[in-house]
């Protein structure tokens, strides 16, 4: 999880970076040669948000299987007739509810279906700061 929170502290500045450095080239459109420069640029910053999601998918992939997983075990408890494996179903149902299978990084953020949109949200909205305090636009 250390190495996820250092790569999400570095990787997203630089994203940032690179949508600004783009922005600039497309400002300046002197120079029609820089086409490729847009283009790569634009491939590595998709590939970068890529690589930042992809642990937050699979995270969120994780936690709803284990909701699948409670869905069964409550079917199950419905026609279950010996007592035993009843009561051995219900523990197991409240130990699963009493430890929810949640992932963070440092207890702050989140891996789960948010994630990736909170990235692009965080980008985008200091990409709008970064614009407006350059005067770019």
């Amino acid at each position: 999880m250390c190495r996820y929170a250092f790569a999400i502290l570095t990787v997203v500045p630089n994203l940032i970076i690179e949508v600004y450095s783009s922005l600039i080239v497309v400002k300046k459109q002197s120079d029609m040669n820089q086409v490729h420069t847009i283009v790569v640029s634009f491939v590595y910053t998709i590939y970068g948000y890529v690589l930042l999601s992809a642990p937050a998918i699979a995270a969120g992939l994780v936690t709803s299987s284990v909701e699948e997983i409670k869905l069964t075990l409550h079917d199950k408890l419905l026609v279950e007739r010996n007592e035993d494996r009843e009561s051995s179903l219900e523990d197991f149902i409240t130990y699963i509810d009493g430890h929810p299978m949640q992932f963070t990084v440092f207890k702050i953020i989140p891996l789960d279906w948010t994630l990736p949109v909170t990235i692009i949200n965080l980008s985008i909205s200091y990409q709008i700061i970064i614009v407006q305090i350059t005067k770019l636009y």
